[in-house]
């Protein structure tokens, strides 16, 4: 699920930098094309969004006895039952070589909500100091990624879109819980109010910290920090699940040393998640600069009121006008009082067409046909 979030959003900047001129079959196959390497960069982000998560075959000391809850362990998007929550993920550094200490270096925001529309929200900051990193918005119709850098919405609508942020979910499942829950007996607790198990391990020699993949650096990869490393020491890891498996509280405190700038000192990092608000009634709409983006009326040309914004990323636009033909489409226009300057092209491979407005202005669009409907893409 991870590799499949971060996937996609390889693919949706490429879709909008280098296919916004395209008819969505002709993205299709685009995306087809380069998903051996959306592949490869989800396996690379994989090393950042969690580069604290140990082997998930590592085995448990001998002298340990393992137990598990009823059901299998399970993060919240395979929670069947579970429509709305909040989750937050952080991962902070304390040493003398940060200043200032302890300070958060690593910040994920989940958020599932059921109104006014089912959406989920994902915020993602890392550094030192901590900056956004990634915003995305996901609803059953459409994809919303924020430009940390201008503030501009990547968008993306329609089928074929929907489950993409969920699966950044999965992030709260991490071997780490696994670990302390494999590794050690549960203890009956209370967890918001429902019955749950939590669970304790720790390593604190070379031979149990190698066993449980947890010898490496366990810094996420995050801007700020240069070449730093951290060789961890002792690992304390705490797990709460609830009694069907649902992962909703994990620690993994690590006691090593820290190197950075040819210096090395002790220090501390902390990788914490809860998960809270379970099917909480939770509203969340989209941001107002967002919903003013995705209607049609914001298009720079006006369109019939059945006209559907497909794609978009900083000035450029496309949009899908159903059950309609470009030469009504371009009477639609003189209609409306607006001027047909040029045309090249055809419908069929593409029809390139300056229409100038009213006040004088001239746009230029790209027309195609796609089945019964037709493709309409602004450029800036």
């Amino acid at each position: 699920m991870r590799s499949k979030m971060i996937g996609f959003l390889a693919l949706a900047i490429v879709f909008l930098m280098g296919c916004s001129l395209l008819s969505p079959a002709k993205v299709a196959e685009v995306a087809q094309q380069i998903a051996p390497t959306a592949a490869a960069l989800a396996t690379q982000a994989e090393s950042h969004v969690a580069t604290a998560a140990p082997a998930a075959t590592a085995q448990p000391p001998a002298e340990t006895t393992a137990s598990a809850p009823s059901g299998e362990i399970h993060g919240p998007m395979d929670e069947a039952d579970l429509h709305s929550f909040r989750s937050t993920i952080t991962v902070t550094l304390e040493s003398k070589l940060v200043d200032p200490s302890p300070v958060t270096i690593y910040q994920v925001e989940i958020t599932k909500a059921q109104k006014p529309q089912p959406v989920t929200h994902l915020v993602v900051k890392s550094g030192l100091p901590l900056k956004p990193e990634t915003e995305i918005y996901e609803t059953k119709g459409g994809f919303y990624s924020r430009d940390p850098e201008s503030g501009q919405w990547i968008t993306l609508q329609g089928e074929g879109f929907g489950d993409t942020v969920s699966g950044a979910a999965d992030l709260i499942l991490s071997p780490q819980a696994v670990l302390a829950m494999a590794f050690s007996k549960g203890k009956p607790v209370t967890y918001q109010g429902k019955p749950a198990l939590q669970y304790h391990w720790e390593a604190s020699t070379p031979q149990a910290l190698q066993q449980a993949g947890l010898s490496d650096n366990l810094l996420p990869s995050t801007r700020g920090l240069g070449d730093a490393r951290f060789e961890p020491q002792k690992v304390t890891v705490d797990a709460i699940t609830l009694r069907n498996g649902l992962v909703v509280k994990q620690v993994m405190r690590a006691e090593g040393q820290l190197t950075r700038n040819g210096q090395t000192a002790p220090a501390v990092v902390t990788w914490q998640m809860t998960l809270t608000d379970l099917n909480a009634d939770l509203n969340l709409p989209l941001p107002q600069d967002l919903q003013t983006q995705t209607s049609a009326t914001n298009a720079p040309l006006p369109l019939p009121e059945n006209a559907k914004l497909s794609m978009a990323m900083g000035g450029a636009g496309v949009y899908t006008v159903p059950n309609t033909t470009v030469d009504d489409l371009l009477a639609f226009w003189r209609d409306k009082g607006l001027t047909v300057v040029s045309k090249m092209g055809d419908a069929q491979g593409g029809m390139f067409v300056v229409v100038k407005k009213a006040d004088g202005t001239q746009v230029k669009v790209l027309l195609g046909i796609e089945g019964q409907d037709v493709v309409v893409t602004f450029t800036p």
